[in-house]
């Protein structure tokens, strides 16, 4: 075993990748936006550049997930009520129209 076998190589960063300023205060962010680096298992938040916990972003990406995957099914279900009563509000107003249609050809 020779002193070049503990030696790692490290890659030099692709700048598109790169943390390019901070905006905000590491205690202040949120994380949403992190580089993976692959060969690591590590990231970096975009935003604050602080390292975070892979496990910890999984684990809230999958909970914010499934939270906006059920406000969405909420906005349809309001969506498909609000579309009734367009439906019925319109079906409303062809029969007030006839009945107003009616009435001018009685006269």
């Amino acid at each position: 075993m020779s002193a070049d076998d503990n030696i790692i190589e490290f890659r030099q960063r692709d700048p598109d990748d790169a943390v390019s300023a901070v905006r905000r205060k590491p205690r202040e962010c949120m994380h949403r936006q992190v580089w993976c680096d692959d060969s690591l298992a590590h990231l970096t938040c975009k935003a604050c550049g602080v390292a975070v916990n892979p496990t910890w972003w999984l684990a809230r990406f999958a909970t914010d997930w499934d939270r906006y995957r059920r406000q969405v099914e909420d906005k349809k279900k309001q969506l498909a009520v609000v579309a009734a009563k367009l439906d019925d509000a319109k079906r409303e107003l062809r029969s007030v129209e006839a009945k107003l249609k009616r009435r001018k050809a009685k006269l």
